[in-house]
């Protein structure tokens, strides 16, 4: 709920969301998503009121707590649930070198490929997040062999939209030219997907 009021720029619906959240108590036994996802709730809300204080506190606290995560080949560890929530975040505040630091965490210490035992949809997003941050921080070849191997349809189900606004922005900034057929075609699915989501956040 919080995730859906940040993208779709409600900040009265923000603030009640965020003090929910953070009345929660968050320990290491629970799954690593929702202990990342107050994290992130956070480098979100205080990023969007520009208290900087506050977000560097958090950003802080996102490493720490990276730190506490299982790891290896033990049973809740088959993917970096945390470090792709956190990778995701920092991506959606412009903060592509924590982004990219959460990325490397994730790839040293974490299978990388798909083994069945994780939902369908989580290793092609985590792929697109890569993608972002490696355009983001120069490396656009990289990021333009991971984008040629993403199957869109796979994405998570239930963020699906979410991440397809998400592939289609990186395509148009790789594209040459805005008067380019591809270019002004991505620009009206971005435009359709945000008119059908709401998610005023991505608008271009």
């Amino acid at each position: 709920m919080f995730i859906g009021a940040y993208l779709n720029q409600n900040k009265i619906e923000l603030t009640d969301y965020l003090k929910r959240i953070n009345s929660i108590a968050v320990h290491q036994e629970m799954h690593p998503f929702p202990q990342a996802r107050k994290i992130m709730s956070n480098v979100l809300y205080h990023h969007l009121f520009n208290n900087q204080t506050e977000l560097e506190k958090w950003k802080k606290i996102a490493f720490e707590e990276e730190k506490k995560q299982l790891r290896g080949n033990l049973p809740n560890a088959h993917f970096p649930f945390f470090q792709f929530t956190m990778a995701d975040a920092f991506n959606l505040i412009g903060d592509y070198e924590s982004a990219l630091k959460m990325i490397r965490l994730a790839d040293l210490d974490y299978k990388c490929y798909d083994n069945g035992v994780v939902e369908l949809g989580y290793f092609e997003c985590f792929d697109l997040v890569r993608a972002i941050t490696y355009y983001h921080i120069g490396r656009k070849e990289d990021a333009t062999r991971i984008l040629n191997h993403i199957e869109s349809a796979k994405f998570i189900f239930i963020c699906h939209d979410y991440f397809l606004i998400q592939q289609k922005i990186l395509e148009l900034n790789m594209c040459k030219s805005p008067t380019a057929k591809k270019y002004l075609k991505l620009k009206t699915e971005v435009n359709w997907l945000i008119n059908k989501t709401g998610f005023t956040f991505f608008k271009i």
